[in-house]
């Protein structure tokens, strides 16, 4: 078998999506299935550039950028891109002389639909895609979007592509629920893909470039916030709350390593108010957050209180990966809240009092203290739910199914 993973996120790239989709790349390698990588680049001067990535080959086409621009023109050239790109693909002939047996796409975006579509016909074969957030609804719950005529365009865009997958995976249990309540004729088509990642490697690839032993955090117990930090993780606010919350604390250490509209600003709240118990770094490269956390103790995951979709965070598999129980401030109903209790793998909290958030903190940390099995039992949880294996094999049965029922 041989499959296209259409994104817009891949190595050089150092994105959780770029790591995400290149394990997952590799355990269909590891199983004898091809896999080329079809990639959105704003970044380079050639319409379309191929090389190769740890066996796959990534054909990286020249588009429009979609990264740190305005939410307008962001949207303007999302939707532009997947005609782009169909045009760059068919002026190659390598490519339209290739021959692929499923196209797997990551969403978001949502405007992948006029694409896939094409790429399914041009090859005659079946779709999965990888949704891993509701869009537009989770915006309109956090105040991003309000109802009106750009709700509904995003609506019909979302619709658009949920036509083009012949089996939908979405990130968790409750979100699923959603999913079918909301999309009543895409329902049949939708499962439960959790996140993944690939077991640890004996060795750590790669030795981190923050050294916390060289810090005023050293000798702390660390709690970690690795990844995006913007308006689906309710912004800098709950970081910082929790900092100014556990100052008095000196054995207490917070230490953000990330990216997302929001770092900036938390970069400044903790500038102007001289905490020294809080340190804010930008993004690392995949390679060195296995080194990263084995200098950290608990695993921070912050989502916005108003969602009313839920999501498995990538962060959260990474935390478990290494070993570490998790602190989460979610949203009513999140899945997190039942996976983090049933299986005793951390706190989590749903309501609105940061004290009291801070207060779960320090209980934590007695029970990191006194548990001796907690990091096992963090790493077996990752091992039942969260391998790349798992996802890869849940992937492939969708494709060893007979046609699909709806034909896009």
């Amino acid at each position: 078998m041989k499959f296209l993973i259409v994104t817009d996120a891949y190595f050089p790239n150092n994105s959780s999506v770029s790591v995400l989709l290149s394990d997952l790349a590799q355990e269909f390698i590891a199983q004898s299935i091809d896999v080329d990588i079809l990639v959105s680049v704003a970044e380079q001067d050639a319409p379309i550039k191929i090389w190769n990535h740890n066996g796959c080959e990534v054909i990286s086409i020249k588009a429009l950028k979609t990264k740190d621009i305005s939410y307008f023109r962001r949207t303007l050239n999302e939707f532009i891109n997947s005609w782009l790109i169909w045009r760059t693909l068919e002026k190659s002939p390598g490519f339209m002389s290739k021959q692929y047996d499923g196209v797997i796409w990551y969403s978001p975006t949502i405007f992948w639909g006029p694409l896939i579509k094409r790429l399914k016909r041009k090859f005659q074969c079946r779709s999965y895609l990888i949704l891993r957030d509701l869009f537009p609804d989770w915006a309109l719950h956090v105040g991003v979007l309000k109802k009106g005529l750009v709700y509904s365009f995003f609506k019909i865009v979302e619709q658009y592509q949920y036509r083009q997958a012949d089996c939908i995976g979405v990130q968790s249990l409750n979100n699923l629920k959603y999913f079918q309540k909301h999309n009543p004729i895409a329902s049949k088509r939708a499962q439960v893909l959790w996140n993944w990642t690939s077991k640890l490697p004996a060795i750590p690839l790669k030795p981190c470039s923050i050294n916390i032993s060289n810090t005023p955090l050293k000798d702390r117990i660390i709690f970690v916030y690795a990844g995006n930090l913007g308006v689906a993780q309710g912004g800098s606010l709950a970081l910082f709350e929790l900092a100014n919350n556990l100052h008095s604390n000196a054995d207490l250490g917070i230490l953000v390593v990330g990216r997302g509209s929001a770092v900036d600003e938390l970069k400044q709240l903790v500038t102007s108010s001289k905490l020294n118990n809080i340190l804010v770094y930008d993004e690392i490269i995949a390679d060195e957050m296995p080194s990263l956390l084995e200098q950290c103790h608990i695993g921070l995951v912050f989502l916005d209180r108003r969602h009313q979709t839920h999501n498995i965070p990538g962060k959260f598999v990474t935390y478990l990966q290494s070993g570490l129980p998790v602190l989460a401030w979610v949203n009513q109903g999140n899945d997190l809240v039942d996976l983090i209790a049933n299986d005793s793998i951390g706190i989590s909290y749903v309501d609105e009092e940061s004290a009291d958030f801070a207060a779960l903190a320090i209980q934590l940390v007695a029970i990191t203290k006194n548990d001796k099995t907690l990091d096992k039992r963090c790493k077996d949880f990752h091992h039942e739910f969260f391998l790349t294996s798992r996802a890869a094999k849940q992937i492939l049965e969708s494709f060893a199914e007979k046609d699909s029922e709806y034909a896009s």
